[in-house]
């Protein structure tokens, strides 16, 4: 009995094999068409040009009328189904206005492919009501000869966009398009999704990136919404930029940085204005004028600034040299600065470090109000200042006053107004509020 059970299931094996096997061996008929139509454009006119099935090229042209190839490719099983694809086929072109829509269509309502053990379907359905079955791709590679124009939009799923140089504004809708070329001598309005995106310059506008890498030269004014995507550019006039689980790399915004974060790996060079929103994000950056920060679980490294207004939770900080810093809530976060010029101001403090390397000749306040907060902030021991200290539960240590206005010590607490190294009436002023923390100022 178990012989004859072996003996079945290797003949049904065998069958199946030769049954899959058979099901793979198919011979295809490869049959192209072209068309190509020609049409006068106005300077002020917007072309839209759609591909569904495939590749658009733009080349450039210097005369007025526009000129449209397409190949229209169909594998089959037969040519007489093939044929009924290729009899569909043509180029649409709609004027309305100022604006012309180009489309390479061949009028397909929908394809129903189904591929089971023992019951296959493959049959195209078009608009009229006829059907071809059988087909296994259709491809249209559509080339536009573009004269100058105002405005361009492009349509283009599942295939790539390439193009010489654009000299208009350019807006795009690509789905799992690819879209390369040179300079674009316009604003854009580009959403890309599942794609790669290489170019030159722009003028600037807005790119909307979902899981697709971008790659480009500088820009002006720049937009930027992108989620799950590479994005390296040069330089920027400004940037506002909404991220999530992005990798991004630029190097000079000359004007204004906006961004909005999360998940990110940020770096960019030097900028004039900028201001952060982010969360979980790793970002290093170069030299600003300045800079406003609200952070949480980031990593973050600045060079040089001069004025810094941040907010942080559970974050990671390291400065060079900064002119003005101004804390104004932080809990459980590291601050490393290499040198403060000016002026610290920590608001209010919880459970922080904060280490000063140096401070620098212009020194001219330092005030910090404090819970369980460790100060390291080096006061060089020629400075002459002010210090008004309230101090309970802390370790404090500080050069001997040369003069002292009033000293209250009880216990853990201490109040100390009192000045160092006989200051004058414009000297520094020190003033620090702490609660169980240790506080270093020499």
């Amino acid at each position: 009995m178990k012989s004859w059970k072996k003996k079945f299931i290797r003949l049904f094996a065998v069958v199946l094999v030769g049954f899959v096997s058979m099901s793979f061996v198919k011979s295809y008929i490869i049959k192209t068409k072209s068309l190509t139509e020609q049409f006068m454009v106005d300077i002020e006119a917007h072309l839209k040009v759609r591909n569904d099935y495939g590749p658009i090229e733009f080349i450039n042209t210097d005369e007025q009328e526009a000129r449209i190839e397409a190949t229209l490719t169909v594998e089959g099983k037969t040519e007489e189904e093939i044929a009924k694809v290729l009899d569909q086929f043509v180029i649409n072109i709609n004027v309305s206005g100022k604006v012309i829509d180009v489309f390479a269509d061949i009028n397909m309502k929908n394809w129903v492919q189904y591929n089971g053990w023992f019951y296959n379907k493959n049959t195209i359905t078009f608009n009229d009501g006829s059907t071809a079955l059988d087909i296994k791709d259709t491809d249209i590679s559509l080339v536009v000869y573009l004269p100058k124009v105002k405005e361009l939009t492009i349509n283009n799923k599942y295939d790539t966009v390439k193009f010489e140089s654009f000299n208009s504004d350019v807006n795009a809708q690509l789905m799992s398009s690819d879209i390369s070329g040179g300079d674009i001598n316009g604003d854009v309005d580009i959403d890309l999704k599942y794609g790669d995106m290489n170019v030159g310059d722009i003028q600037g506008g807005k790119l909307v990136l979902f899981d697709s890498d971008a790659s480009f030269g500088g820009a002006g004014n720049l937009e930027l919404r992108s989620k799950y995507s590479e994005i390296k550019f040069k330089d920027a006039k400004s940037l506002d930029q909404t991220s999530f689980d992005d990798v991004i790399d630029f190097e000079n915004v000359e004007g204004d940085i906006n961004m909005n974060a999360k998940y990110s790996e940020i770096s960019f060079n030097d900028y004039d204005t900028a201001a952060f929103d982010v969360f979980d994000c790793d970002l290093d950056a170069g030299t600003g004028k300045s800079l406003s920060f609200s952070s949480k679980y980031s990593t973050v490294k600045f060079n040089d600034v001069d004025v810094v207004e941040l907010e942080s939770f559970d974050d990671d900080f390291r400065f060079a040299v900064m002119k003005e810093v101004k804390i104004l809530r932080s809990k459980y976060s590291e601050f490393l600065i290499d040198q403060v010029d000016t002026e610290l101001k920590v608001i209010s403090s919880f459970d922080d470090e904060i280490t000063v390397v140096s401070v620098g000749e212009n020194l001219s306040h330092l005030e910090m109000d404090s819970k369980y907060t460790d100060l390291d902030f080096p006061i060089p021991n020629d400075v002459a200042y002010h210090l008004d200290a309230k101090l309970k539960y802390c370790s404090f240590d500080h050069p001997k006053p040369s003069n002292i206005e009033t000293k209250f010590q009880e216990g853990s607490s201490l109040e100390l107004i009192c000045k160092i190294n006989n200051p004058s009436q414009n000297s520094p002023t020190i003033d620090i509020k702490a609660y169980d923390g240790d506080i270093t100022i020499q």
